[in-house]
């Protein structure tokens, strides 16, 4: 067995790595990909170090097939100093306390300060009861999934990702979220203003832009959101650019124009030498984007620098992180 951590231990991973992934590990170790997962996990317990298989896990962890609400927090800029930050930090574990709203019902499981100047915040709660028959014993049992909420605040420009798939409670948690932050501020300074935050929404303008920059990937696909003309789609012929199609000229009469409520991008896109698909829509009026692909970290915040860079949240020069730069944790909860 290799390294110093059990084989169970490795399957707990394993398991909650999809398919992606898993090939991943099988070609970084050399061993053949053509099996079922399950026997996968099974080779993969044996024979890949348990840092590798943590290494890949901790990308697709908070990722996958995520909906992230974006909003914007303005005027957080004392919280790049370490002191200032550690006592948010310490007030955002009543972020879900005193509530008489549906945030009530969850609690903070941990609040964590990331590299790249980010601050994660995991909110969980017990969800509804669901019945399920085990499969060894074949009895039904009952099951409480475990529902979550993770917020990631973006320090250097105000951006907040909360991602659930419930938008009205995502705008709940940013509220309160403001709340402390504005109470924080306070206590730092008494003549701080508090500003509201923002709900960050896409105009056509700001869609065209994203599908510009996504025409630029190998086979990429364009479609819009808007009811009257859903089924109407720009695809690239296979490993070329979209941009020279003829119909890239008519994107406008494929997609729609002013009335347009959002897009769904797909293109191909290399990490560490292999060719993946990346698939997200963007709900244009909420401000919501829903990855539909098992996507990494590293894709998510690809896209979201692209969003940033088009809503003009750019950092300058001397203050930016590399997108690319594995995030790791430098404090635990």
């Amino acid at each position: 067995m290799s390294g110093n951590k059990t084989k169970e231990e490795k399957i707990k991973l394993l398991r909650n790595i999809p398919g992606d992934g898993l090939v991943e590990l099988a070609e970084m170790n050399e061993i053949s990909k053509n099996m079922k997962n399950k026997e996968l996990i099974d080779i993969l317990s044996d024979v890949a170090e348990y840092e590798l298989i943590k290494s890949v896990y901790k990308q697709f962890k908070d990722a996958g097939r995520s909906t992230i609400n974006l909003f914007q927090l303005r005027s957080i800029s004392e919280f790049k100093k370490k002191e200032n930050l550690e006592k948010l930090r310490g007030e955002l574990n009543k972020l879900t306390k005193e509530n008489s709203n549906a945030l009530s019902k969850f609690k903070v499981a941990d609040v964590k300060i990331l590299e790249q100047k980010k601050l994660k915040i995991n909110l969980e709660s017990k969800g509804k009861k669901i019945n399920e028959i085990d499969a060894e014993t074949k009895e039904i049992i009952d099951f409480y999934p475990l529902v979550k909420i993770l917020i990631i605040i973006h320090l250097n420009d105000g951006l907040v990702e909360i991602r659930t798939r419930d938008h009205s409670l995502a705008n709940l948690t940013c509220a309160e979220l403001s709340k402390i932050i504005c109470k924080v501020r306070k206590e730092l300074n008494e003549e701080a203003n508090c500003l509201k935050h923002i709900d960050i929404k896409f105009n056509e303008n700001e869609l065209d832009k994203i599908i510009e920059w996504a025409s630029k990937f190998r086979n990429a696909t364009m479609k819009s959101l808007s009811g009257g003309i859903s089924s109407l789609r720009m695809t690239a012929s296979e490993d070329s650019d979209l941009r020279e199609e003829n119909l890239y000229s008519q994107r406008d009469d494929i997609l729609g124009t002013c009335e347009r409520t959002g897009i769904y991008v797909q293109f191909d896109s290399k990490v560490n030498e292999r060719t993946r698909n990346i698939g997200f829509q963007i709900n244009a009026k909420q401000g919501k984007l829903h990855f539909k692909t098992q996507s990494r970290e590293m894709e998510i915040d690809s896209v979201l620098e692209k969003i940033k860079e088009i809503k003009g949240l750019n950092l300058k020069e001397d203050e930016t992180c590399s997108t690319d730069q594995k995030v790791q944790d430098i404090m635990e909860a």
